[in-house]
Order: C-alpha cells, then structure tokens, then sequence
C-alpha cells in the first residue's frame, strides 16, 4: 500500500512538474497571439485613415487626402483610446521576452497618438514644418513646468503632463540592459529642440542657416522711436520695453503683398527669406476669439516676450516692494536723525 501510495504521488509530481511549464508557455503564447492581433489590426485601420502611414515600395497610390473634419478626430480619438484599453487587458509579464520589447515600443507609440488627438496637434497650421514654428517653442532646454507660470501660459497640471507626454526623451541612465532608451516626457523633463535639428550644425546643413534663438528674440530686436521718445527710451528704467514684442508682431504681419512672398513692410530691407508663418483662421481659439492674423500674431508675441524673460513680472513685483521699503526706511532715518540732533541743539 505504501509503495503504491508513493508510485502514484511519483506520477502526480512528474506530471505536475511537465504541465506547469507547458501551461505557462501556452498561456504565454496566447498573450502574444492576442497582442500580434490587436497591433496588427490597429495597424491596417491606421493605414486606411492615412494613407501615406504606409511606406511600402508596393503600396498604391490614393486618390484622396485623409479627412481633417470633427468627426473624422473624434472617431479616431475613441478608436485609440478603445485600442489602448486592449492593450492594458493584456498583462505584460503573460508576453513572451521578444514581445514585451515590442510592447515597450508600442505603447508609447500609441500614447502618442491619444495625445495628439486629445491636444488637437490636427489644428496647427499646415506650414508648422517650416523653421518658425519647429524652433517657436521658444522654451527649448527649459522643464516643460515652466508653462505653468501663471504671469505666462498658464497651462494646468493636466495640460503639462499630456503634452510632456507626446515627447520622447532620451533617458539619462541606462535600462537593466545597459541600453540608453527613450520614454514619454515628463513635466520635470526640459523640452527638447526639435528632432529635425538638434543642434546648430545639424539646422544649418538642414536650412542653409541655424535659425536664430526664438528665446532671445524678443530682447535682441530694437528700433527708433524718434524723437522725442528716443531721450526717454536712453534713460535707465523709462525706456520703451515692447519693442521686441512690436518687431515680431510687426513682421509677422508684415506680409502686405500676395504676388510676393518674400516681401515684408517692417522687415530691414523688406525682403525676408522666412515665408508668412501666420494667415487668418490657423489656429482654433476654444474661447471665442476671433482666429485673425491681427489676434494670433499678438499672441505669438507675447509668448516670445514671456520666454525671453520669465521672471520679468516677479521681479518687477520685488522691485516694486524693496522701493517702498527703502522709502518707508529714508522717511524713518529722516525723523530719526532729527530726533536725535534736536536735543543737540
């Protein structure tokens, strides 16, 4: 009976030991199945949305552009947003070690595509490429926090972290493979320049000319205002300080002649080699305002003054209480002295 007894929990053992491991790779090649389909069907959805996603040498040619209309973002919004839920129901550590490199990869790609759709990236103009807009930012190597600052843009927490988000950024330390990898950003992370010219050198071979620090261009453009207002603008703290504001305000709408495109009323010279960056109706204001060239420029502007120097208006703030504070103090020193020099005399 014993020797039975134990033959049979030999077997048991044997058994038990052989079916967890094909148990787990059954289960394990299930998750990629399931994870094979599901990027392989949003794939073939997203070519038939945009055509030119598929870069193939044998694909055919459309006949059509892919829509822009509400409609045609909101379905796609909904439609990544239910892909990504897919992907979330199916647990990484069930993937196979060559899929979960392709799971790593692929979300984040998907993230992306979520957030350009919940930020409306569709509304920016169709000259976005152009070297105005792809250096705009105007913020490069600053943390993506700083567009919290209330006295700038003011975006929320929310706002800062989807728009981090939609940034790939090379990590500074290396994964558990020693490999240097990239990630979504984060709202501690410094907005990078753009991929297209990371550097100087690589703009100037790109461009023919690095374009000039967005950052700086509201400090570094000047202009006369003849007299009389030229004797105040030379004295220290009455000068005019909207000038660089005015500049790129001015050029930006600048662009008085259709047939000539390089043609700019307030550029030295009135000839500019940058074509007209802003039209009207490029961007879609969500409050009502009217999406002029006049209003668009202005705001373009303004955020350029803002990123040239964005602790202007605190230290105008500190300014302002350390002057009345050495005042307060001079009236105090003044009744002081004479309080003491009265019994002098």
């Amino acid at each position: 009976m014993t020797l039975r007894l134990a033959t049979y929990l030999g077997l048991g053992l044997i058994l038990s030991t052989g079916l967890v491991p094909a148990r787990a790779a059954s289960d394990s090649a299930s998750a990629d199945a399931r994870f094979r389909a599901l990027y392989m069907r949003e794939w073939e959805w997203r070519k038939s949305e945009f055509p030119d996603a598929d870069d193939s040498p044998t694909k055919p040619v459309t006949d059509h552009l892919p829509r822009v209309d509400e409609a045609a973002q909101a379905k796609r919004l909904d439609y990544w947003t239910e892909v990504m839920k897919s992907l979330d129901a199916i647990a990484r550590a069930d993937l196979s070690p060559s899929a979960q490199i392709d799971y790593d990869v692929y979300r984040p790609q998907l993230q992306v595509l979520i957030n350009g759709q919940t930020l409306r990236d569709y509304e920016m103009p169709a000259n976005s490429d152009s070297s105005f807009w792809s250096d705009l930012s105007g913020v490069a190597d600053k943390p993506f926090r700083t567009l919290a600052d209330p006295d700038g843009p003011g975006f929320s927490e929310d706002q800062i972290r989807t728009l981090a988000a939609t940034y790939q950024i090379t990590n500074a330390e290396p994964n558990e493979k020693g490999e240097i990898f990239k990630r979504p950003g984060t709202p501690a992370d410094n907005i990078p320049r753009p991929e297209a010219y990371p550097n100087d050198q690589a703009a100037a071979a790109t461009l023919g000319k690095a374009p000039p620090d967005m950052a700086l261009l509201a400090k570094a453009l000047k202009f006369e205002r003849g007299f009389p207002w030229f004797i105040l603008d030379g004295l220290p703290g009455l000068e005019y300080q909207e000038m660089g504001a005015d500049v790129i305000h001015g050029i930006l709408t600048g662009y008085t002649k259709p047939d000539d495109p390089q043609w700019n009323l307030y550029y030295p010279g009135h000839r500019i080699a940058m074509p007209q960056p802003l039209t009207d109706g490029a961007v879609d204001y969500k409050d009502g305002t009217k999406p002029t060239l006049e209003n668009t420029s202005k705001d373009v502007a303004a955020f350029l003054s803002w990123a040239a120097e964005p602790n202007l208006p605190e230290r105008k703030r500190v300014g302002f209480r350390v002057l009345i504070f050495l005042i307060v103090f001079a009236v105090l020193l003044y009744y002081v002295k004479k309080r003491i020099w009265a019994s002098a005399h």
